[in-house]
């Protein structure tokens, strides 16, 4: 993707056959120029240098484990955009981890190659390559995270209670940036619950909620009563309500 500006497989085989697809000919030329750009392709992909800075940039931006990976075609997008950068000089290379980080949290918050994923992908790509990174990053931020995604549509977005949605892993990956402290402990860190060894827990306790009448399973296990805890704090919980464990 990073070398053809193109997010489809099919064209790339295209390419490779050799075909023009301005004259839809085939030319042994193209086909010659599109194997030596694979070549470079697949070497800057397997560099392990600039796999490794993009593993940095990722781990730093808060997702430290594949539990917090979503989408692995969100993912794959945020390396070919971290090798594009890296071979432009529209940005300087100290803000490249920057802006990808923002692309990948952008992405994930808004499901971007969730549906049809090839052809998102695709016309992404060629309007980086028309239009620029910044410029198009500026209109996509404030088409899709406007005042109305963040009062509104996020909002809506989690009232959820599927453990792996993406608004709870952002905000489990902003806790973890932020060097947060792990609920009712004042030495173990999120990052620590959810690297190492911690589960999803509920803030107030089922049964608890049951007995004061909350017993609709939707609204007891949604994401806001879902917090990483230390397995030997959430015994000690049990049914009770968490304000008698803080005092």
């Amino acid at each position: 993707m990073h070398k053809f500006g193109r997010g489809k497989l099919g064209d790339l085989v295209s390419l490779l056959s050799g075909r023009n697809f301005e004259t839809r000919v085939f030319e042994e030329e193209i086909s010659e120029k599109s194997f030596k750009l694979l070549k470079e392709g697949v070497i800057n992909f397997m560099n392990e240098y600039n796999f490794s800075q993009f593993v940095l940039a990722i781990k730093s931006a808060g997702f430290v484990s594949d539990k917090l990976i979503n989408s692995q075609m969100t993912l794959d997008f945020a390396y070919t955009l971290y090798l594009i950068l890296s071979s432009s000089n529209e940005i300087s290379k100290t803000e490249i981890k920057h802006y990808m980080q923002k692309w990948y949290v952008l992405t994930t918050l808004t499901s971007r190659y969730i549906t049809s994923p090839e052809s998102a992908m695709d016309k992404d790509i060629r309007t980086i390559n028309t239009k620029g990174f910044i410029p198009f990053f500026k209109e996509t931020e404030d088409a899709v995270l406007s005042d109305t995604f963040w009062n509104i549509g996020l909002v809506q977005a989690l009232e959820t209670s599927a453990i792996n949605s993406p608004y709870f892993n952002i905000f489990l990956a902003s806790q973890i940036h932020s060097g947060d402290r792990a609920l009712f402990s004042s030495s173990i860190k999120v990052i620590d619950l959810i690297a190492i060894m911690g589960d999803v827990h509920h803030v107030f306790p089922r049964e608890y909620l049951k007995q004061k009448g909350i017993t609709d399973r939707a609204k007891y296990n949604q994401v806001a009563n879902y917090v990483y805890l230390d397995t030997q704090i959430n015994i000690s919980i049990g049914k009770k309500h968490q304000l008698n464990i803080l005092r």
